[in-house]
């Protein structure tokens, strides 16, 4: 069996494919030697770095702040010339930074050949991404419905290649579109994107095109491999998917990916047990480190508000799917309460009348968790009022604040004996405090990016965070911070603790 995508609205044309259309997947190796010294020495610099300057905070940070850049070249369309002209004042800044007599080591045997690569680079105007595509394209018939994904956003929307204008989409982008093709080329190897497209595959035929340093392959995990023989088969992901043979190489992630800044995680998830234990919390979160050391706790079960950093967009991203270097928006103080407060402006007259319609079921199931226990109402849910999916953690959630309507909350009516013009009254108050949230959300957005200035680009690039005051909203405080990382841990936490600045 193979996964289907994750949301309400499945495109069932989509699914059918995925259930019956046979996938080829290739790795496509690419010899670029230039391209392939400039990933050895920046494999080398880290090394040192992380070896002989661990204490050395600004070094660290800029250290990785270079190399996210150089990142960023492994997976562009662009001429090399192109980009690097780009990307000049973040290259600079950090070779400035090394000059210093203190890095002279470091600036001399690791920094130095790097300039040398990348000025050669500077000067080549052919990107070997392209090369290859027109090769493989070739035997593209006109038909055939063809496409190209990136990691990162293209300004360019689409590439002629052959006299063909082939449509060019960022991951998420093509995933969200619900297509399918029947050639999808990705701009990287399997471990530059997301796991998902190393399972899910859009296409018959799915080309992975990387650098020939790295490590091009999907290994298919082996189920229960301490339990059973390796030769029964029970991992079905991989049924109907021809997977051809990969390169061997340096991993993407642990050589180039990983940041050297690293963080106390045991530290702060001791820190946070204690205050629980004493606040008593209720919200399954992520710890997500941010700029200048600190970090923030971001609620498991809701999407929040994001900035697309290479569109400039605001979104709302689940947190299953934040990466580094994504950029979260939130308000300084409160930062969950904000769009309640615009969506109560919004029902106007009616909104205190609608919340109170609302806290009628909260209250109730609270009393009911109270004097029965939070086991026993789960298990009544469950085997008595048809609510197969509740556990401890969403029915928590779903007495908190931040809950408007559960999905099941015509069935938690009717287990908490509501009368049914009752039930009515519950179920059209929270529709219309639902809707108002989503208009404040989307009222919020459209102001937040006429209120950000044009250098917010600029100011994230240097500081990785952004502060500024609205005009619209009262007076409110907002931060734009950029993701460092994101912890593995999940921890429990009060509602009133998530979308705030700790310091680590």
């Amino acid at each position: 069996m193979r996964y289907l995508l994750g949301n309400k609205k499945t495109n069932l044309q989509l699914v059918n494919h995925f259930y019956h259309t046979s996938n080829e997947v290739r790795f496509v190796q690419i010899q670029a030697p230039e391209i392939e010294e400039l990933v050895a020495h920046i494999k080398n610099l880290k090394e040192e770095v992380g070896r002989y300057y661990e204490g050395d905070e600004i070094l660290l940070q800029e250290t990785d702040e270079f190399v996210l850049t150089v990142q960023r070249m492994l997976g562009t369309l662009k001429s090399y010339s192109a980009f690097l002209r780009e990307m000049n004042s973040a290259l600079v800044k950090f070779f400035t930074l090394t000059k210093r007599p203190s890095y002279k080591n470091l600036h001399e045997l690791y920094v130095e050949p790097l300039i040398k690569v990348l000025a050669s680079l500077r000067n080549n105007e052919g990107n070997a991404y392209i090369s290859k595509l027109t090769e493989l394209l070739s035997e593209a018939k006109k038909e055939e419905k063809v496409y190209i994904i990136t990691r990162h956003q293209m300004e360019e929307k689409e590439l002629l290649i052959n006299d063909r204008h082939i449509e060019i989409y960022k991951d998420k982008e093509f995933v969200k579109l619900g297509l399918f093709a029947n050639q999808l080329f990705f701009i990287g190897t399997p471990s530059f994107f997301d796991k998902k497209f190393s399972e899910m595959f859009f296409s018959k035929k799915t080309f992975f095109l990387g650098y020939s340093c790295f490590e091009n392959n999907i290994s298919p995990s082996a189920s229960f491999r301490n339990l059973i023989s390796k030769k029964l088969i029970i991992n079905t992901v991989y049924k109907g998917v021809d997977l051809h043979s990969g390169h061997k190489g340096i991993d993407y992630k642990i050589s180039i990916k990983q940041p050297l800044e690293q963080y106390d995680e045991e530290e702060i998830v001791k820190r946070i047990e204690s205050s629980q234990a004493i606040k008593g919390g209720n919200i399954q979160a992520k710890i997500v480190h941010i700029s200048n050391n600190n970090y923030t706790l971001l609620p498991l079960d809701q999407s929040i508000t994001t900035i697309d950093g290479e569109a400039l967009k605001i979104q709302q991203t689940q947190i299953k799917n934040l990466e580094t270097g994504d950029l979260l928006v939130f308000r300084t103080h409160n930062g969950s309460a904000l769009i309640r407060e615009v969506a109560d402006d919004i029902l106007g007259k009616k909104a205190f009348a609608l919340r109170e319609q609302q806290e009628k079921w909260k209250k109730r199931l609270k009393s009911d968790i109270e004097i029965q226990g939070i086991d026993a109402v789960v298990k009544d849910l469950q085997d008595n009022h048809g609510v197969l999916y509740v556990n401890k953690l969403n029915l928590s959630y779903w007495v908190s604040p931040l809950c408007i309507k559960p999905d099941a909350l015509e069935k938690i009516l009717a287990a908490m004996k509501f009368e049914e013009n009752e039930r009515k009254e519950i179920i059209r108050a929270t529709r219309e405090i639902f809707a108002a949230h989503i208009k404040a959300g989307r009222k919020i957005s459209r102001s937040l990016m006429e209120e950000v200035n044009g250098h917010l680009e600029e100011v994230l690039g240097e500081k990785g965070y952004y502060k500024f005051e609205s005009k619209v909203f009262a007076g409110a405080s907002f931060n734009i911070e950029e993701i460092k990382a994101i912890s593995k841990q999940t921890v429990m936490v009060s509602e009133n603790e998530i979308l705030k600045i700790f310091k680590n």
